[in-house]
């Protein structure tokens, strides 16, 4: 199981896809309901479209298991390099957040989304060991929530990481 910020990371990401459907759901009921002669919804049921949705991600995503995938590679660049390129890609990529401090090393962290069309959120987190002046072991992690349909989100976050830094095989560790 992924640490308890993880959780709390994917369980907010997916409570925020949530909400927005509840949002295009209530959009949507307005024409519908017109359509059909019952008019539109009031402005009240705004809120709770919204907050209906994110309660209802929030708690599914409690309930569902993580794919969790990691790839671990040697690179001859410098452990300053490869963190800077790291970040450089991880803000490109996604939205980057505050590392884990109580490891050793540092620790790199973005939310990436992945899996189908892009729209299944992983946590990545990227670690730098230094293993001299000129290279280091890159461990890459991605972390996503797996309904029913497996679409390897997290996996695929470290392969979209991966790819990006223009390294062209990941593989399982």
């Amino acid at each position: 199981m992924a640490d308890e910020s993880i959780e709390r990371i994917l369980e907010q990401e997916l409570g925020k896809i949530g909400a927005t459907g509840g949002e295009l759901g209530l959009e949507m009921a307005g024409p519908i309901g017109e359509m059909l002669g019952v008019g539109s919804p009031p402005e009240a049921a705004k809120d709770f479209a919204l907050r209906g949705g994110l309660r209802g991600a929030s708690f599914a995503a409690r309930h569902m298991k993580n794919d969790v995938f990691q790839a671990t590679l040697e690179l001859s660049v410098s452990p300053a390099d490869a963190t800077r390129i790291f970040v450089q890609e991880l803000n490109t990529l996604g939205k980057t957040l505050t590392g884990d401090a109580s490891r050793t090393y540092p620790v790199l962290r973005a939310v990436v989304m992945a899996g189908l069309m892009n729209m299944n959120p992983a946590v990545v987190e990227v670690e730098v060991v230094p293993l001299g002046v000129a290279n280091c072991r890159i461990t890459v992690t991605g972390t996503a929530k797996e309904g029913l349909i497996k679409q390897h989100a997290g996996e695929k976050a470290v392969r979209r990481v991966m790819e990006s830094v223009g390294i062209a095989e990941a593989g399982n560790t």
